[in-house]
């Protein structure tokens, strides 16, 4: 009989390595990624573009021009394009990030031909017809009005605001004024300098064979690009607010809470021990911010702190939202666990406990291939070696409670940035 009250035994995390792509250098200057792994036949292929909303002074034109790539070729409109990808089972999707934009699509092996080839129209015969931005337009004009009725959101965006500052694009907040001025001729332009006849890298996951690789390979090779020249990014200075911001909203019930600054980049040292630290604090369901305003305080149903990690700047924050009586009281406790960080070193079982949950998230996010070309996609984005996070476990396991003590009091004994919306 199975004694339930016996815990299962806890083993080790150990020799722990990522799968490595096989890359291709293809004649035209881009490279191609392949990770072979799984075993169903579906293919997964991303397009990553180095041209982000970081190079511009207006990064509404990279948003729209990477939405309204779907919206029209000279070969097809809206809803041919749609219907194809659907006739073929496939996914596809274009992004536009802070840092990069992307065309991403998933399929069935067997239809990788028809899927190349709607993406060398996207690249080439993109056309931006002005009735489908005006669609466009009028979607995100809504979603702006809905989203500043959101208590929340309009903290992370005062937040990210007061952190970098107005001119700068990570702290950039889209109105409806920036939403009307966009016209086609300005995305027609930024589509032939940022998309179309580009560089761009590729990175390929799935169980595929030699002849899927060879296949893409041929595709993207024959592909004209042009040498990318960006010498005209603009310098974006971080201007950070420091004074606290309260937004009153006469009808919200609750208050937004949103605190934290910058903090160490991907390549600094102590990135690692930067991340076992903010887990501690509130990076799980069990951190301490969790435990004394969720569970001791009954303050919120919530509250965590992220790292969010781009490529020029990496930041905390804090939140959580609360009664509006009682945001004072929630403030002192985020603050009185910020000191505690500071002032007593972390007790061993507590930092065991946070390494095996860190390392166990880590391990279990890496369960398809797809996954796999996310964290291969970090380390091209970054610069990292190809074997950065075949030592990740180990890293963590390194980190002791003394050096989590000292980085506290570096990273936190400064000013944060405060915002409360409510």
């Amino acid at each position: 009989m199975l004694d339930r009250s016996i815990p299962p035994t806890i083993y080790p995390i150990q020799d722990f390595t990522l799968k490595k792509p096989i890359t291709q250098v293809l004649p035209n200057g881009i490279s191609v990624h392949f990770i072979n792994a799984g075993v169903q036949p579906i293919v997964s292929v991303q397009l990553i573009f180095p041209t982000g909303s970081w190079l511009t002074n207006t990064p509404e034109l990279n948003h729209f021009t990477a939405k309204m790539l779907v919206e029209g070729t000279v070969r097809k409109n809206a809803t041919q394009i749609t219907n194809e990808i659907d006739k073929y089972g496939a996914f596809l999707e274009v992004g536009a990030g802070l840092d990069d934009s992307s065309i991403d699509f998933n399929c069935l092996n067997k239809y990788l031909p028809q899927l190349l080839g709607i993406v060398e129209e996207l690249l080439y015969e993109a056309t931006f017809p002005e009735q489908e931005l005006e669609k466009l337009k009028k979607i995100a004009i809504q979603n702006i009005k809905i989203n500043n009725e959101k208590t929340g959101f309009v903290a992370s965006s005062e937040f990210k605001n007061n952190l970098f500052g107005k001119t700068n694009p990570y702290g950039h907040i889209t109105t409806i004024e920036d939403v009307l001025q966009v016209n086609p001729a300005q995305l027609i332009a930024h589509y032939h300098q940022y998309f179309s006849k580009q560089p761009f890298r590729v990175i390929v996951a799935g169980a595929f064979a030699e002849e899927e690789m060879l296949l893409i390979s041929n595709f993207f090779g024959k592909l004209e690009i042009k040498k990318q020249n960006h010498t005209h990014q603009v310098a974006h200075l971080t201007q950070t607010n420091y004074t606290p911001i309260y937004i009153e909203k006469e009808n919200a019930v609750q208050t937004s809470i949103r605190i934290g600054k910058e903090v160490l980049k991907r390549g600094h040292e102590d990135f690692t021990t930067q991340l076992v630290l903010n887990t501690i604090l509130g990076g799980f369901f069990g951190s301490r911010l969790m435990s004394n305003i969720r569970e001791e305080k009954g303050l919120s149903y919530g509250i965590s702190s992220q790292i969010s990690i781009l490529r020029n700047a990496t930041y905390m924050m804090i939140g959580t939202d609360v009664k509006k009586d009682q945001r004072q009281v929630a403030l002192d406790e985020i603050y009185k666990e910020i000191n505690l960080l500071m002032q007593q070193p972390v007790p061993q079982e507590e930092l065991d406990l946070v390494k095996n949950y860190m390392k166990g998230v880590f391990v279990s996010s890496l369960n398809t291939p797809f996954a796999l070309a996310d964290k291969f996609k970090t380390i091209y984005a970054f610069g990292l070696s190809e074997d950065y996070y075949d030592r990740h476990i180990q890293r963590i396991e390194d980190i002791t409670s003394a050096q989590i003590l000292d980085l506290a009091n570096r990273l936190y004994q400064d000013q944060f940035t405060e915002v409360l919306v409510g």
